[in-house]
């Protein structure tokens, strides 16, 4: 079963807390409230860079999203002139090679279908 992340962190604020309030001056698990504390900040610092990677990751998303949407355009472009050049045009090898199917190579998408009674 996957474990929730907020509540493992809301966990160990409550027991902080509690130990800070109602036990400060003892010592479980061979620390004191404090030392916990300091332990349990290595979770928090981590958090909190998981925060700032995700922003960042995010910010990388919308970048690539920008990106390649005007990449595609221009891709679009070049493929539009290479059909259109009298040099390679929509049947050249050129076409193929680029992941298109050549104008010779089309299927005309006539079907020989038959009406069906009813």
């Amino acid at each position: 079963m996957a474990r929730n992340r907020k509540e493992d962190m809301a966990k160990m604020d409550r027991v902080e807390t509690g130990w800070k309030q109602n036990a400060s001056d003892d010592q479980f698990a061979e620390m004191t409230a404090a030392e916990y504390g300091a332990e349990i900040e290595k979770s928090r610092d981590i958090r909190r860079q998981i925060e700032t990677v995700q922003s960042q990751l995010d910010d990388l998303n919308s970048r690539l999203d920008i990106t390649d949407k005007a990449n595609l355009e221009l891709t679009e472009l070049v493929v539009n002139a290479v059909k259109g050049s009298r040099k390679h045009g929509p049947d050249s090898p050129l076409i193929g090679s680029m992941g298109y199917v050549r104008k010779s190579e089309r299927k005309t998408g006539k079907t020989n279908r038959t009406k069906s009674t009813q």
